[in-house]
């Protein structure tokens, strides 16, 4: 007996899909307990799928799907031009990736958009490589002759590309006689533009990028050492007793909003950053020259105790060598 009921096959797709899990969770020993669990016909041998039965049945609705969309964006369904929106980035393992939608308005005059295209795109990626795809992805869902505009960042491959894509130019000598961007307008991202300026005028003001730069450095600092991220996290369970400890953000240039997240964050926590810090250089000063210790100490604890003392000893007598360096731990917080 084999999983064959179509809402079944169907919920169990979409659970792969929807959870980003790997096709191999179907064959997992605790997914088919589990599954056994609910559904004790599911517990027997062969009725749920193999990852590569699973794999298949993914593409059939995959292609299910865009045969939908594809008949949704038909001209005689009363859409008319469409717009494209394409950005191209890389995932945490290195690999790109190029995205395609579409943008249109159909026969009911509601705002509509599509995910047409997700690609793998090898580094070093050209502008004639960016035109070529576009071209194919627009070609494939027949929707050549509609191209109203083309939306991207500020990169330059991009306006390279839509050159291509507006003067018809295929490469090897070739020209479209009708390009797909002929009457087509590129649009550039308003976001990625406020990003650019804003990034653009505080490197320009020395009071706004030092104390950007020391906060960097400080993020930097804790987290890729789990010794100071576990003695930042416990400086914030002192000071805010049973709330969850936070990390410190670090913001990307190409990614709008991230400084200013990084900012919210560091004015969240200005209390343990500013214990941290004093700590972090209190531990970091040759002992002569750490301030005199606040706790109270009787003659025998005085004696006894040289670190709450601070008395000056040979081991210390020279300037360390790391005390310079923690400067740049003085964050400008309010």
């Amino acid at each position: 007996m084999r999983l064959r009921r179509e809402g079944e096959m169907k919920l169990l797709v979409e659970y792969i899909v929807d959870t980003d899990s790997a096709f191999c969770t179907v064959e997992r020993d605790s997914f088919r307990r589990l599954m056994g669990e609910a559904n004790p016909r599911l517990a027997r041998p062969g009725v749920i799928p193999s990852r590569h039965k699973l794999a298949r049945l993914i593409m059939r609705q995959a292609a299910q799907c865009k045969e939908l969309a594809k008949a949704e964006l038909a001209a005689d369904k009363g859409v008319g031009a469409i717009s494209y929106t394409t950005d191209i980035w890389s995932a945490e393992n290195d690999i790109g990736f190029m995205g395609v939608s579409a943008h249109y308005i159909d026969a009911q005059w509601t705002l509509k958009q599509a995910t047409l295209d997700f690609r793998p795109l090898p580094a070093g990626h050209t502008a004639r490589m960016v035109a070529n795809i576009l071209e194919e992805v627009i070609e494939d869902w027949g929707l050549a002759g509609r191209c109203m505009a083309l939306t991207t960042d500020n990169a330059s491959v991009n306006g390279a590309a839509f050159n291509l894509l507006k003067a018809g130019d295929q490469g090897d000598g070739k020209t479209r006689a009708t390009p797909l961007f002929g009457r087509a307008a590129h649009v550039r991202c308003l976001a990625h533009v406020n990003n650019l300026a804003v990034q653009e005028a505080m490197g320009g003001v020395p009071e706004v990028e030092a104390p950007l730069k020391k906060l960097r450095n400080l993020a930097s600092r804790i987290g890729f050492s789990v010794t100071k991220t576990a003695a930042f996290e416990k400086e914030q369970r002192h000071q805010f007793p049973g709330k969850q400890p936070l990390k410190l953000k670090q913001d990307n240039p190409v990614r709008w909003g991230s400084t200013h997240a990084m900012l919210r964050r560091a004015i969240e926590l200005k209390g343990p950053i500013r214990a941290f810090v004093a700590r972090e250089a209190s531990d970091q000063q040759p002992a002569h020259r750490r301030p005199p210790c606040a706790r109270p100490h009787s003659g025998t604890q005085r004696a006894a105790c040289r670190q709450h003392t601070h008395l000056p000893s040979k081991r210390h007598s020279l300037p360390h060598a790391g005390y310079s360096s923690q400067c740049f731990l003085r964050l400008a917080l309010p």
